[in-house]
């Protein structure tokens, strides 16, 4: 049974919530876990994906424990990956946390399919993602430089890309795949700008599609024939601060901005259901950080809507098909 002081603690929530936000977009989310324990949540099915004390992964469904992976107690850390159109979920189990703290180190790569009970040994290296309704999984092997891409019903088919980066300790490649036969992956080239790159997987050969300015971050989706790129400025101030989001057709690869604020946003877009979505960093008068805005953008209308407000910085991301902003410590779910 829920304690007092959490039932109060909801409770004002829901309330304060109602009053600041006025709409059903943006409800409080309140998991069953500690956050810092909580590595997927799936509310639909009544569902979280849990790491416990003793390093376990763990499924809890209908108030019933299932051990996915066992884990080395206070060394062990997971990461969980779930696309939107499926129900599979690409799972890192880093087994050398707090003992072996490398930056070019690879963990185990996990497989958790929604037909069977136990997850499948994939490969080794970092930030696992699945693509195009699980049938393909791309991750990152830090000191070989290369994106490794896998396609799961035939797992002999596998593409090992170089990357160039050397400049960035901490860069990992965004990875999407417009179809079966290739696949847009982020690089970092020897001036330092970000590179959105295209790969074809059947003439196994690769071309650039859009360059950054120097340090500037970028971040990109996918929604029927065209690619949305947001790049961001690298400044916390606006004498380097700015938003800019392009629309690629992904036939002729030709890029044009549809969207550009002086301003910064943040550093992640969403292409959910004909719109896509980020978020933006007000100024006030003296360029110092004012407001946080969540914006939807509809690309066929160019409308462009802020859905929400708000004080503290904001962070918007998805959990399996789910999206979530957490602020201040506190979780939102938004209805996309």
């Amino acid at each position: 049974m829920p304690s007092i002081a959490k039932v109060v603690s909801t409770l004002f929530i829901f309330i304060y919530t109602s009053l600041v936000f006025g709409s059903d977009i943006i409800t409080p989310y309140i998991p069953k876990f500690r956050l810092e324990n909580l590595k997927l949540t799936l509310p639909e099915e009544n569902a979280y994906f849990f790491q416990d004390s003793s390093g376990n992964l763990l499924k809890n469904k209908n108030f019933k424990n299932e051990i996915i992976l066992k884990g080395e107690k206070r060394n062990t850390f997971y990461n969980l990956s779930m696309p939107y159109d499926s129900d599979s979920i690409a799972i890192e189990q880093d087994v050398d946390y707090l003992s072996q703290l490398n930056l070019r180190k690879s963990n185990n790569i996990f497989l958790l399919n929604s037909q069977s009970a136990k997850p499948v040994k994939i490969g080794r290296g970092v930030s696992p993602s699945l693509h195009l309704k699980s049938t393909w999984i791309s991750y990152f092997v830090p000191d070989r430089k290369e994106l490794i891409l896998q396609y799961l019903p035939f797992r002999e088919r596998v593409h090992a890309i170089a990357i160039q980066n050397y400049l960035h300790p901490y860069f990992r490649p965004l990875v999407a795949f417009p179809s079966n036969e290739s696949v847009l992956y982020t690089d970092i080239n020897e001036s330092g700008s970000v590179v959105l790159m295209s790969y074809d997987l059947i003439k196994k050969n690769k071309s650039k599609i859009f360059e950054t300015q120097i340090g500037h971050k970028l971040s990109f989706c996918l929604m029927d024939n065209y690619a949305y790129l947001l790049e961001t400025g690298k400044s916390h101030t606006m004498d380097d601060s700015l938003t800019n989001i392009m629309q690629v057709d992904l036939k002729t690869k030709l890029a044009k901005t549809i969207v550009r604020y002086q301003e910064n946003s943040g550093s992640k877009i969403f292409c959910h259901k004909n719109n896509i979505y980020f978020t933006k960093i007000e100024y006030d008068k003296d360029n110092l950080k004012n407001s946080y805005s969540l914006i939807q953008y509809n690309p066929i209308s160019r409308i462009n809507k802020v859905l929400q407000e708000f004080e503290s910085s904001i962070h918007l991301f998805q959990s399996g098909k789910n999206f979530f902003i957490s602020t201040l410590g506190k979780y939102f779910k938004v209805q996309l």
